[in-house]
């Protein structure tokens, strides 16, 4: 905030200048939510509960794998919040973030698996880039095309 304009007055006033914004405290929901988008949230992570509850979204903890989203499958959108990856990247820890990339291959490998079964399923993967990784189930079927896993796309730096 140095160089914004408010503290330049408050410096020529002999007024502290303004060096950081700290919210924190309660707050109003709005009346009016944007609609979710989605009929069920699986999450541990308390904002994405949150959020759901505030939305009126059914929320249910995350399964073990994700063979369990498949026994409910066309009951509508399902949103999965799995932050599997998050304390390494907070951690700043290499190794253990390619340890968790791989263990969200396992988680996911099921669903994958089950969305093969489906044409119209679709899975849309969105890693909080700007990026989205969409798998379609007849994408899966394509068996000319060589099976891929997320660590392998990273190493050669292609995107779905």
């Amino acid at each position: 905030f140095h160089h914004a304009e408010t503290n330049r007055i408050r410096e020529q006033e002999g007024r502290p200048t303004v060096s950081g914004i700290w919210p924190w405290g309660g707050g109003c929901l709005p009346d009016a939510l944007p609609p979710a988008g989605y009929d069920r949230v699986h999450a541990a992570d308390v904002l994405a509960r949150g959020l759901a509850a505030a939305s009126g979204v059914r929320r249910e903890p995350l399964p073990e794998d994700s063979a369990a989203l498949l026994e409910s499958r066309g009951q509508g959108a399902v949103l999965v919040f799995w932050d599997g990856l998050w304390a390494s990247v907070l951690d700043a820890d290499g190794a253990g973030w390619m340890d968790a990339l791989v263990g969200m291959e396992r988680w996911l490998g099921p669903l994958l698996t089950g969305l093969g079964k489906g044409r119209d399923a679709c899975l849309n993967i969105h890693p909080c880039n700007g990026e989205r990784y969409r798998v379609r189930g007849w994408d899966l079927r394509r068996f000319w095309r060589r099976p891929f896993s997320f660590g392998a796309r990273l190493d050669r730096g292609n995107r779905a």
